[in-house]
């Protein structure tokens, strides 16, 4: 008998929460002294969860059949750790609402310098799917482990970003690892492990997919990360709950803000609102807010490539749309977009009402003059 399946069985008793099995594990720290103590003492220690106690001998087949569970997980290459073991993700273990277990499968570390939960809409708008997309991408340069849900929307988009820009990615599902929701996300759940990712879980094989454990799910994309980026979120969604856990866990939150008619944006715009969470305005000061930011990331103020140039270009003519500039310069959206965030930042261009100009002030036109000059 190991420690995993001690508290793999207490775990699996229905109505006892991490500070009850922890107070349990320190006051019977093997299964054995546990078996032996009396029905009084145990219910004496669970105090208001006294009834939770299922008994000795029931116990006794809990333990086994945790042990057998994982047996049958270690062969299928599922990797299980309790918050006991070194290789438990250590930024959950401060959590008070931590899992006891935590099955993997996969190569990925979970303990990696910088880790970011990507979230957002099931249905995101095309304007969600170019953000998800150009959000990801700029994190490439301090290469964090992309974190998300498997779901439909911001969550597969942000794990397919990340391996197209050779970034580590982790799904957290709610339900055991035998099994892949929604089910049309099995290829990218492969795609996930074959790039070095992993799929993680609290739950062991067996547990099938239930509306109500997708929310504790989101606390533990909330709890594996520094930070957690919001891209689009409606008032109340699975979004919003993760960025709330986030913060509560004193982690970073950003959110995307959006027009305030667009429900799809609401949500970002209430995290921001009521101080859940910082305005995601730019990749690089999120970068610069969590000091995860390299040398060359402040050395580069100042746009360089041809692409910025030529939406430079684009807008010496006068106030443009993203898609007048798209006709303009024959680059596709997500190009244009991020040639006028990294143009924003840099005080070479502001924005109005949709429309697109180089700043007026002799210093920012000076500076845009520059970059085209060979």
């Amino acid at each position: 008998m190991t420690q995993r399946s001690y508290i793999m069985a207490l775990d699996s008793l229905e109505g006892l929460g991490p500070m009850a099995i922890q107070s349990l594990v320190a006051a019977y720290p093997h299964e054995t002294s546990l078996l032996r103590a009396s029905n009084q003492a145990v219910a004496q220690l669970l105090g208001q969860r006294a009834n939770r106690w299922c008994g000795p001998g029931r116990f006794k087949q809990c333990l086994k059949e945790a042990e057998d569970l994982l047996d049958k997980q270690s062969q299928q290459g599922i990797q299980s750790h309790c918050f006991l073991d070194d290789n438990y993700p250590e930024r959950l273990k401060p959590l008070p609402d931590l899992p006891m277990m935590i099955h993997v499968i996969g190569s990925a570390s979970l303990n990696v310098k910088h880790m970011l939960a990507v979230v957002g809409s099931r249905k995101p708008s095309p304007n969600g799917l170019l953000n998800t997309e150009y959000w990801v991408q700029s994190m490439r340069a301090v290469d964090p482990c992309i974190v998300s849900g498997l779901a439909f929307g911001v969550d597969v988009l942000a794990h397919e970003v990340a391996m197209q820009q050779g970034m580590i990615t982790v799904a957290v599902l709610a339900h055991g690892l035998h099994v892949i929701h929604p089910r049309s996300h099995r290829d990218m759940a492969r795609r996930i492990l074959a790039s070095g990712g992993s799929l993680i879980s609290e739950h062991p094989i067996g547990v099938e997919p239930k509306v109500g454990a997708f929310p504790r799910r989101n606390r533990i994309i909330a709890g594996l990360c520094d930070a957690t980026l919001v891209v689009e979120a409606a008032i109340k969604s699975g979004a919003g709950i993760t960025a709330e856990m986030a913060n509560q866990y004193h982690r970073s939150v950003f959110a995307i803000p959006g027009r305030p008619q667009d429900v799809m944006t609401q949500g970002c715009l209430d995290l921001i609102q009521r101080h859940v969470a910082e305005m995601a305005v730019h990749p690089q000061r999120m970068l610069d807010s969590l000091g995860w930011s390299t040398p060359s990331n402040h050395a580069e103020k100042k746009p360089s490539n041809g692409q910025h140039q030529g939406v430079i270009d684009a807008l010496s003519k006068g106030h443009q749309r993203v898609d007048d500039i798209m006709n303009e310069t024959g680059l596709d959206a997500s190009k244009v977009l991020a040639a006028l965030g990294e143009l924003l930042w840099s005080n070479h261009v502001m924005v109005r009402h949709g429309r697109y100009r180089l700043q007026a002030t002799e210093a920012s036109v000076q500076g845009a003059e520059a970059e085209r000059t060979p």
